[in-house]
């Protein structure tokens, strides 16, 4: 990834010859985009921590936002190529291809440059576009962190008050890393695409519109959804990074055409001055067969009406304008702008000109006309100065063939300059850095050297010049390549911010309540600037000079200098943790709470903290997700992890945190009367010898409980469980290495469902519990993995043969084969009857026909493993897959337990051995034999069952410590077995747990790429325990999400490996 302040392009000629995604070979898609922002940060006052939050929904409509930008169920819908239009009966398979974000990690950021510039400088960070062709990648790539909103503007003229959105917006970005798979071959466009980009970068425009941000109908309705509709070509090192074309048909020459509006379509709210059609660019290109195209991007062009589709403005046609002074030439047919246009080909035209047209357009603007019916009318002059204000019925030249009663209206006109930044324009620096910006200036699709151009701050903030041009004068003069290049500079900027209370400043200030001060806690401010080309340009041009740029704009941090060592927790860390706590903290505190001290140093906090905050920038994990915190105060802050002190007289903490309140809803779904009533009698037992009484847990002819049996009938094991054979040789122990990757990954999702379905603030005690038997189960996955790696096997995981589907009977390996696993909500009765049920401790198995075996209980399973190790002995395993072999991505801690490096029978047992005592114990007699610093998960499990901490007394084990009281209140009432194919397609049920199932898709296929080898082992770690975080916010804003409106029972997070979609 390039920084962020490196200069992009390096111009070699004098004509700006562009490849981009205008021109073949190309490819279109079109599907949704979701858009998770979190809108907390909205409201200025918000950043006083000392202030209620805001309540007002209108501005802070999403605070439980996640800032995750992808795309949803996008397909390619065309491609171009050097023989012409592929539409999809031309059976070229990248048409209908998967167009997805992030195969690998979490999902991109979209991040605002500040409070005070939201959307139009907002930036994607971290995005990996990869497109699936045939169920395999073809294509992956990276977007350059970039604008998402280049150009905004309000594309329903007519819309309905009940709608969320009526803008659309257009962002153009190169694609670098570009790594191509042989699937690509499948696919002609792709190969032209591939053969001409020649290992180059790729170009994309994006175009999003309607996104729907009305909560009060979410339920009903895609809650953060948009639609897209992009194109990917070829790019060019002549390209700039983010603007599109080498020419720009513009709508500011234009005369507010007056069009009726269809008597079906609702209309409230109506512009005052209707804009109809909005900017296109276009390039002019020379194609394989030495003819010349004309490409134009009307994807963010044409007004829709209120149900989101093309408004029809009657018969529109391309033309070239005063031709000699005397008529329009008109530019083949009219315009097929409507369905066809934006559903298929990504709104693009493209058209063959003669040589005569296109010498017109060497020096002569292109403009799109509308055919307002014949008869005589007055024409307009365009050689005057244009006035904005002019009569609705002024008309242009006639048509150049003779057709002088048609009436041509202006809709759009070329600019005759087009200037616009090269590289990156929006940025953020600290204290004495600079940034250049390069300027592009082109008149007609040709640079224009020697023009001077001036740069001019357009924002009156405090303090003034905190960032500045270091040319004195503000002004450049294009090199041969039509390029002026302006560095900017950071000066000292104070914190807090300023504002002042002159309205006509661009800040001014926002009126929080109860403060004389008119002062923030915001760090930084942002500069922004306007450039243009001097008024003594001696070139011609029709009516006032139209620019239409987008201003530079530069986010400088306050100036901040570290303080004496040591660092504290009261001194230097609290004022920012707590301010992201207030702001974020809906959505971060399920994992950590940023304003808790103790929160913050638990151990897997910290290092989950340490972790996302030394990621860089650009990696969508990348702590502070907003990316308003100076690297200065982020040293700061990483080197406080590494010794989290209190305060500079002690360590220790001498208050207590506050901790969230357990409130959950008034309308949670009632428990069902087992559940209610649910209360093992073994709680009031203990274990002593032969009289465990869990050891008849097992036996489904003797569980003593209120409700059905544990385990089913023999005739509905799951026969697909038994593969586990009493042979061993090295290839029957690879098969059985796998089935325990298998049988560790199947107990994952069942705990983690009941641990995400807690209330924030709710059994706290329980929740601490499972996350640590979960944390271990993780363990013991790559655990397994190692053992398989280091004798020569090659694990897989990202396969929907391996991974389990639920409700299932019986756990791989022939584990337990009759104990019904289900995913269900937090109760004593499904702790007691599934997860104590995989955990039991016994010491038996059942000889099955054939040869195979039926293993009672995890401990049998690894014991058969353990003594095929032992036979087969220290010649198996390989030296050179050492290397290989996966890290556990956190400290050692005694608590979770060690991942061990496998190296021979020794270090394989070792392993083995921590797998069983950490699940069922070292002896199902005594819980505390072997490691007496841990408890096994079977009494764990039982702790929670029971509601009380397992003690040693003179008469045993027994149940009498201190409380793990269980609220049945603090749970969500989520829906058993969440099945893709049950949930109904737009409403927010669908959209988050889809977002859900496609992180973890995400991990499985990062999982299998470290397992394989086939990336660092430690940056693929990383990545795995960032996309299992954005696990739990999706599964967690799941839980909270009702299927429908009508029903008592929430959603659920998805674990199926593909995703079916509902008939519904």
């Amino acid at each position: 990834m390039r920084n962020l302040y490196a200069c992009l392009l390096a111009l070699a000629s004098i004509f700006f010859v562009t490849g981009s995604y205008l021109e073949a070979p190309r490819i279109s898609f079109t599907g949704h985009v979701r858009i998770d922002v979190n809108t907390r940060n909205n409201v200025n006052c918000n950043y006083d921590t000392q202030r209620p939050v805001d309540p007002d929904i209108n501005k802070d409509w999403n605070s439980n936002g996640t800032s995750e930008f992808s795309f949803l169920n996008c397909n390619v819908t065309s491609a171009h190529t050097s023989g012409g239009y592929v539409s999809p009966i031309d059976r070229d398979p990248v048409v209908g291809a998967s167009v997805l974000t992030n195969l690998n990690q979490s999902y991109p950021k979209l991040v605002d440059l500040d409070v005070d510039y939201q959307l139009i400088k907002s930036g994607v960070y971290g995005m990996n576009l990869v497109l699936i062709v045939n169920k395999k990648v073809a294509l992956q790539a990276t977007l350059e962190s970039n604008v998402l909103a280049q150009d905004v503007w309000t594309r329903s003229v007519c819309h309905s008050k009940s709608m969320s959105t009526y803008s659309s917006s257009k962002c153009v970005s190169i694609l670098s890393n570009v790594q191509w798979t042989n699937a690509s071959e499948d696919s002609s466009a792709l190969s032209e695409m591939k053969r001409v980009s020649n290992g180059s970068n790729l170009s994309i425009s994006m175009v999003v519109y309607f996104y729907t941000r009305n909560r009060a109908s979410s339920l009903y309705t895609n809650f953060t959804l948009g639609y897209v509709v992009g194109t990917i070509g070829v790019a060019r090192s002549t390209e700039p990074l983010n603007f599109a074309g080498t020419r720009l048909l513009s709508y500011k020459d234009a005369y507010p055409v007056n069009i009726s509006i269809n008597g079906t379509d609702s209309c409230n709210n109506v512009l005052p001055t209707p804009v109809w059609m909005y900017k296109a660019p276009f390039t002019i290109y020379k194609t394989s067969t030495n003819a010349t195209a004309l490409a134009v991007d009307f994807s963010n062009s044409i007004a829709f009406d209120t149900n989101g589709d093309m408004r029809d403005l009657g018969e529109l046609q391309l033309a070239v304008e005063n031709v000699g002074g005397k008529c329009t030439q008109l530019i083949g047919s009219p315009l097929p702008y409507l369905k066809p246009l934006w559903n298929e080909k990504g709104g693009i035209v493209d058209y063959i000109i003669d040589e005569t047209t296109a010498r017109l357009l060497n020096s002569s603007p292109l403009i799109v006309v509308r055919i307002d019916g014949y008869g005589t009318k007055t024409t307009f002059d365009f050689n005057q100065q244009m006035n904005m204000a002019a009569a609705d019925n002024k008309y242009l030249l006639p048509p150049c063939d003779g057709k002088g009663d048609i009436h041509l209206q202006l809709m759009l006109k070329e600019t005759q300059f087009y200037i616009r930044a090269m590289n990156y324009y929006v940025g953020r620096l600290e204290f004495n850095q600079i940034m250049e910006v390069r300027i592009l200036v082109t008149k007609y699709g040709k640079t224009v050297p020697n023009v001077k151009v001036n740069v001019m701050q357009s924002n009156i903030v405090i303090p003034p010049q905190g960032v500045e041009v270091v040319q004195k004068p503000n002004a450049s003069y294009t090199d041969a390549n039509g390029i002026a290049t302006f560095t900017f500079k950071a000066n000292n900027i104070s914190f807090p911010r300023q504002y002042s209370t002159d309205e006509n400043q661009t800040t001014p200030w926002p009126g929080c309540a109860d403060t004389t001060t008119h002062t923030l806690p915001i760090d930084g401010q942002v500069y922004t600037f306007n450039y243009s080309v001097a008024d003594n340009v001696t070139y011609n041009y029709d009516g006032p000079f139209v620019t239409d740029v987008n201003e530079i704009a530069i986010l400088g941090y306050s100036f901040y200098t570290p303080p004496p060592r040591p660092y504290t927790w009261k001194d230097d860390i609290e004022a920012v943790f707590s301010q992201y706590d207030h702001l974020y903290g809906r959505v971060m505190r399920p994992i950590v709470q940023l304003s808790s001290f103790r929160s913050v140093t638990l151990p897997q906090n910290l290092q989950l903290i340490k972790l996302a905050m030394s990621l860089d920038i650009n990696h969508p994990s990348y702590m502070p997700v907003t990316r308003d915190l100076s690297s200065t105060k982020r040293n700061v802050i990483l080197e406080w992890l590494k010794n989290p002190i209190f305060n500079k007289h002690s360590k220790e903490t001498p208050y207590v945190d506050t901790v969230p309140l357990c409130s959950p809803p008034k309308s949670l779904a009632a428990l069902s009367l087992a559940e209610s009533y649910f209360h093992p009698p073994q709680c009031s037992k203990h274990h002593d010898g032969g009289k465990n009484n869990f050891l008849e847990f097992s036996n489904p002819g003797k569980v003593d409980s209120y409700f059905e049996e544990i385990f089913q009938s023999e005739s509905s094991s799951n026969k697909k469980m038994t593969e586990m054979t009493d042979i061993c040789t090295l290839e029957s122990l690879k098969k059985d290495l796998q089935l325990a990757m298998q049988l560790e990954l199947s107990t994952i999702p069942p705990y983690l469902t009941a641990l995400y379905s807690i209330i924030e603030g709710c059994n706290l005690e329980i929740k601490e519990l499972i996350r640590s038997i979960v944390m271990q189960e993780m363990l013991h996955l790559l655990q397994a993995t190692n053992i398989l790696i280091a004798i020569g096997g090659d694990p897989k995981i990202d396969d929907s043969s391996v991974v389990p589907h639920y409700p299932t009977i019986g756990l791989p390996g022939g584990v337990l084969p009759r104990l019904k696993v289900s995913l269900k909500k937090l109760t004593l009765m499904h702790v007691y009857e599934v997860f104590m049920g995989m955990e039991v401790p016994h010491n038996n198995s059942v000889d099955l026909p054939g040869g195979g075996i039926t293993n009672n209980t995890i401990g049998q399973f690894y014991k058969k493993i353990n003594d095929c190790i032992h036979v087969l002995g220290d010649s198996i395993f390989l030296e050179s897959r050492v290397g290989r072999q996966v890290d556990w991505p956190w400290a050692i801690n005694i608590l979770i337990g060690e991942l061990y490096v496998v190296t021979n029978v020794s270090s394989a047992s070792d392993a083995i051995k921590e797998i069983v005592e950490q699940g069922e114990g070292a002896s199902p007699f005594d819980p505390l034999q072997g490691d007496v610093r841990r408890l096994a998960h079977f009494y764990k499990f039982e702790e929670i069952v029971c509601q009380k901490m397992l003690i040693n007394t003179t008469h045993g084990y027994v149940h009498e410590g201190p409380p793990i009281p269980y609220n049945p209140q603090g749970v969500w009432p989520m829906k058993a077995n969440p099945r893709s194919a049950d949930i109904p397609h737009h409403n927010n049920c669908y959209t988050e747990a889809k977002a859900f199932h496609g992180a973890y898709r995400a991990l499985l296929r990062n999982l299998q790429e470290i397992f394989s080898g086939t990336v660092d082992g430690t940056t693929g770690m990383k990545n795995a325990v960032t996309i299992m975080e954005a696990m739990a916010v999706h599964a967690r804003k799941l839980m909270w999400t009702k299927i429908t409106p009508d029903d008592d029972e929430t959603c659920g997070p998805v674990w199926d490996y593909d995703w079916v979609e509902s008939k519904c």
